[in-house]
């Protein structure tokens, strides 16, 4: 099974910024394991001020050689140390066959643009899996990835923003605490 990026230009075609995997068709490009942090930009005061979701779409092909049953994807936040400022959520979508060899997914022009034909749903840890079901061998199925911001965490944890630096209360000195740009988030697939 692999994963690879999506291109509206032609069926294989070479995908060179992720962030613009916006369905379509299957890219020359696959998406390297544990590499999810590819797709979607830092976190910063201008992405929460707008405080839009972000998808990316995504072509998952059974390459084992046989048919796989019980199909199933998604995804695990690792606890601490940092808290998670963003939720990823999953949509499985069947492809269309668009010239009787070639298919393609539902595209959207921008990385804010929702897709209409599938459901996204939170889909954290195995128990809250989305299934993909069986799949045969070359089959592909389109994958859905939408980041959505956890503001309320994001605004207690911006209530803590300095540090005190030295021990005296009479020179007290200050330094702004670092804080996450991006979160770690594991997308797992499973099948038998």
């Amino acid at each position: 099974m692999i994963l690879y990026l999506t291109i509206t230009s032609g069926y294989d075609d070479a995908q060179s910024l992720p962030s613009k995997s916006l369905g379509g068709y299957k890219s020359a490009n696959f998406v390297d394991n544990d590499n999810f942090g590819i797709f979607f930009g830092d976190l910063t005061q201008y992405t929460i001020s707008k405080n839009r979701d972000e998808y990316i779409g995504l072509i998952l092909k059974n390459t084992t050689g046989s048919e796989v049953t019980v199909a199933k994807i998604w995804t695990v936040t690792p606890p601490d140390p940092a808290v998670p400022y963003s939720q990823i959520d999953l949509g499985v979508q069947l492809v269309l066959t668009s010239d009787g060899t070639n298919s393609f997914m539902e595209y959207v022009q921008t990385i804010n643009s929702k897709p209409l034909q599938t459901t996204i749903d939170q889909a954290e840890g195995e128990g809250n899996a989305v299934s993909i079901g069986t799949m045969t061998a070359g089959q592909e199925v389109g994958i859905w990835l939408r980041r959505s911001l956890l503001l309320s965490i994001i605004s207690a944890d911006q209530d803590d923003i300095v540090e005190k630096i030295t021990p005296s209360d009479e020179h007290s000195l200050y330094q702004e605490k670092d804080k996450a740009t991006e979160d770690t988030v594991q997308v797992m697939i499973s099948y038998t």
